[in-house]
């Protein structure tokens, strides 16, 4: 037989055309919410940083305060002007039996503890 050969059809047809498009649709938004998710990633690691080294500066300034005053009390909130407003440090010390006091020191971001540290302060 003879083949059969059709002039003057060259190029895609519609539907063709409509399936690349919503591939490339389906890629774009993977690619998006991909990008999306490690920006708020990056910004959540970078809130981390920031409170680590907050609760390490508040822990270093409060271990070399007096310290009695504020025993067993409930947490108290610390106040620096060093303080980024989105964070809040809030302490608590209490009196062990063996000469050295136990401060624990917690940085939060609203209602989201971001760091938390034990130390234990001598007398």
């Amino acid at each position: 037989m003879f083949p059969i050969t059709r002039i003057g059809e060259n190029g895609f047809t519609l539907v063709e055309i409509a399936v690349v498009v919503v591939l490339l649709g389906l890629i774009g938004a993977f690619f998006y919410s991909g990008i999306g998710a490690g920006m708020g990633t990056s910004q959540r690691g970078k809130d981390k940083v920031e409170a680590v080294s907050i609760l390490q500066a508040a822990t270093e300034e409060l271990t070399s305060s007096n310290l009695k005053p504020h025993v067993d009390k409930a947490s108290i909130a610390y106040c620096g002007d060093w303080i980024p407003s989105q964070y809040s440090v809030r302490y608590s010390v209490a009196d062990t039996e063996y000469g050295v006091y136990r401060l624990k020191v917690e940085v939060t971001q609203g209602a989201k503890l971001l760091a938390s540290n034990t130390t234990l302060v001598c007398k």
